[in-house]
């Protein structure tokens, strides 16, 4: 527990000086108002830190939430909690600490970016002081399972010191409930870790750990092994190491039987005897040890001498001052004083030593069941065997030293307590009779509700039986009318499948008719276009509303994304009607720029689509218009209610946005906008994207939310650094990935290029 108390505030006292660090070499990069915040966290910080080591807590916790107040970065933040909760826990203020803590702890879990290994060893020490608060306020389980999870981060960080302080804290929590296997467990692995990284004072702590678990469960031959080991470690260690072992060298002697006492070292009993007037919260031990060794060799005036020790020395808890209750009882007891012995017992407080240690209230019992057969108390005797009995039962001990110490009260009671137990089985008898007359009557009314329950059955039975036979005539009546409906339902689902046939062999004809008609991509075989894919998915798998028309008529070369109103079949004959459009007026016009074709278009389509003043046509086109001139090497782009995304090699998006008007279209808000052309420059290294709303339009996701342009932009940046050969699977791939089982919603159309004019 020293252990972790040590760590906590050696970690937290770094915490301020750590903040001062990154606030000096964080303020480079801030504005004027970051800049005063974070010289104003300093200021508290470093104030606060002062008044601290002055022994002014009071102060310093002010200065710390304000700067928790300023705190300007989440790691600031996450120090400027854990000061606060050090300085409530250095005050005493264990729920105010508590809070604090459980604060930080939430505090670094909202952290979004993976933990840093300053921000790691933060929520270490949040975990440990959270354990801490919780063993003061006597909740172990729950100090056990942070503990736990303290281990786990010290491990991934290398914190070897916390990590064998957590290991030590839950075995001895296992050792205080009787758990003495896996108590030995977690001492041998933190053993493990203190010899490979060559910790002698810690090893020689848990030798001592481990030589009292064994002595406990009577492994004399473990426990002599790990003294001797201590042995060997207290060549170079502090005196107090020293008297620690020569302490577990007189147990073990006490404890293995006279003849062992007898012949114990000369040495090691001198010295514990001069360390005895030491008045240190050691002699504690070695007064109660030096007081148990005389008596267990007759030597009553030498015992009763360091028992007065013992009851004069210090105390660091009410455990030790119940142990050194008992063992004054106990020495009283070999004296034959049973009734002071009593007395001093129970004056015990038993509720609070049965809290605190289980062995040791284990102890107190078997003290009181002893004292009681010598002053011929037996019935308080046997009181507190049983108890005695349970408790040790719910430690699972062996059932039959359970027998054999109940059997063992039962012999020794007096008559007092055989009269009692007889005019309880008097009476016990008396209630038997009228339990058995109270059954009979059950018995008797139980046969009636039987008689009457038969019966209720048997009339149900017919009741049902009639019920059945109406329900099989109704079955009979349905199920013809279920074979008539069968066989009509037949006739009609083989009429749907020929329809379904005949329509699905014209909608393949159709699709076979629009991709003979769509340009073939070895158009773009050039020098200039160095990369190339056409990404072309009809939202039902073979027709659909976009399409893309490449054409060279003399120096220019045209590359076009088109959009036409709806999807499916309708949509495909505005596709057709727009590809003969175009084939037309380049081929009439072979000189023609990008601008002067596009608005040649828009009239044609409108002429085409609203020249029947009877039938209301509402369709129209979105279009993306490349040109790329082979004798200027001048790239041009008319976007008609269309976007163009260019991609450089760093990830930087640049989007050209065009006219927000669709060829054809005759409503008059739309009239006065104009088609422009626009002239780009691009990188060999630059990816230029033209693209349809297709992708943006598709609904999917967790939210069954449309993909929206933001989503198009990221996954162009992010497949930029792949061939272009690569990046059409991977576009489909992202697509499908987004809507799930959702249908496509939409066609989907992107053409990407890169364009190296130096090389025409």
């Amino acid at each position: 527990m020293k252990l972790i108390k040590t760590h906590i505030i050696r970690v937290l006292l770094c915490a301020a000086a750590f903040i001062n660090v990154v606030a000096y070499t964080s303020c480079g990069g801030c504005t004027d108002d970051e800049t005063k915040t974070n010289a104003l966290y300093r200021n508290y910080t470093a104030r606060a830190d002062s008044f601290f080591y002055k022994d002014m807590a009071d102060s310093a916790l002010t200065l710390h939430k304000k700067a928790l107040a300023v705190a300007h970065t989440p790691e600031e933040r996450v120090h400027a909690y854990l000061n606060v909760a050090a300085t409530h826990y250095y005050m005493g203020n264990i729920k105010a600490t508590e809070t604090i803590v459980s604060k930080c702890l939430s505090h670094i879990h909202n952290m979004k970016q993976s933990l840093s290994p300053e921000m790691q060893k933060c929520k270490l020490t949040a975990l440990v002081l959270l354990a801490e608060v919780y063993n003061e306020t006597e909740r172990y389980s729950d100090a056990v399972r942070q503990n736990m999870r303290a281990t786990q981060i010290a491990k991934h960080i290398g914190d070897i010191e916390t990590e064998i302080a957590c290991i030590l804290y839950i075995a001895q929590r296992e050792e205080l409930s009787g758990n003495y296997a896996s108590a030995i467990d977690g001492y041998l692995e933190a053993l493990a870790i203190c010899e490979k990284n060559n910790l002698d004072s810690e090893a020689f702590n848990i030798y001592n750990h481990l030589q009292l678990a064994y002595l406990k469960i009577g492994e004399e031959k473990q426990t002599q092994h790990y003294i001797n080991l201590m042995r060997k470690s207290t060549e170079n260690v502090t005196p107090l190491q020293r008297c620690i072992t020569a302490l577990a060298e007189l147990k073990l002697a006490v404890n293995s039987g006279d003849e062992n006492s007898q012949h114990l070292n000369a040495d090691v009993l001198k010295y514990l005897e001069g360390e005895s007037d030491v008045n240190s919260f050691k002699s504690l031990n070695i007064n109660g040890a030096l007081t148990y060794y005389y008596v267990s060799i007759n030597d009553y005036e030498q015992a009763k001498k360091y028992l007065t020790r013992l009851d004069e020395g210090p105390r660091v808890d009410s455990t030790q001052t119940f142990f050194v209750q008992m063992m004054r009882a106990d020495v009283a007891m070999m004296v034959n004083k049973n009734a002071e012995a009593k007395r001093i017992l129970l004056s015990v407080d038993k509720e609070l030593l049965r809290h605190r240690d289980i062995s040791l209230y284990e102890r107190y019992l078997q003290l009181l069941t002893k004292c009681c057969h010598r002053i011929g108390d037996e019935h308080s005797a046997y009181t507190y065997n049983a108890t005695l009995l349970a408790l040790r039962d719910s430690l699972q001990t062996e059932s039959g030293s359970h027998n054999l110490a109940y059997r063992s009260m039962m012999q020794n009671r007096d008559t007092t307590v055989l009269s009692q137990k007889l005019r309880i089985v008097r009476q016990q008898n008396k209630m038997n009779e009228i339990t058995l007359h109270r059954e009979i009557f059950a018995y008797v009314a139980g046969l009636l509700v039987f008689v009457a329950m038969i019966m209720t059955l048997w009339l149900y039975w017919r009741r049902s039986r009639r019920k059945k036979k109406i329900i099989e005539q109704q079955n009979e009546q349905l199920r013809c009318e279920v074979a008539m409906y069968k066989q009509l339902l037949e006739l009609q689902s083989k009429e749907l499948m020929q329809k379904s046939n005949f329509y699905a062999r014209e909608h393949n004809y159709a699709a076979y008719l629009q991709r003979k008609n769509l340009s073939p991509e070895s158009v773009l075989d050039c020098p200039c276009i160095t990369e190339r894919f056409v990404l072309f998915q009809p939202c039902n798998g073979s027709v659909g509303g976009d399409f893309y028309w490449f054409n060279r008529v003399g120096d220019n070369l045209f590359i076009c994304c088109g959009d036409a109103t709806g999807h499916g079949v309708p949509g495909a004959f505005i596709a057709m009607i727009s590809y003969i459009c175009l084939n037309d007026i380049v081929h009439a016009s072979p000189d023609i720029t990008p601008l002067a074709l596009v608005n040649r278009f828009d009239k044609n389509l409108n002429h085409i689509l609203h020249n029947n003043s009877t039938f209301q046509c509402t369709d129209s086109v979105d279009l993306s218009m490349l040109c790329i001139n082979m004798n200027t090497r001048r790239i041009s782009l008319v976007l008609a209610r269309q976007m163009a995304f260019v991609v450089s090699e760093d990830g930087y998006v640049t989007d050209i946005v065009g006219t927000q008007r669709s060829l054809g279209d005759t409503e008059e808000k739309f009239n006065e906008r104009q088609f422009f052309e626009q002239e780009i420059t691009l990188q060999p290294t630059d990816t230029i994207y033209l693209t349809t709303d297709g992708l943006s339009s598709q609904i999917g996701g967790a939210k069954q939310s449309t993909f929206k342009r933001k989503n198009v932009r990221k996954s162009l940046v992010d497949i930029r650094t792949s061939p272009l050969s690569l990046q059409k699977n991977m576009l489909s791939e992202t697509i499908r990935d987004w809507r799930g089982d959702t249908p496509q919603t939409d066609d989907i159309l992107v053409i990407g290029l890169k364009i190296d004019t130096s090389r025409v």
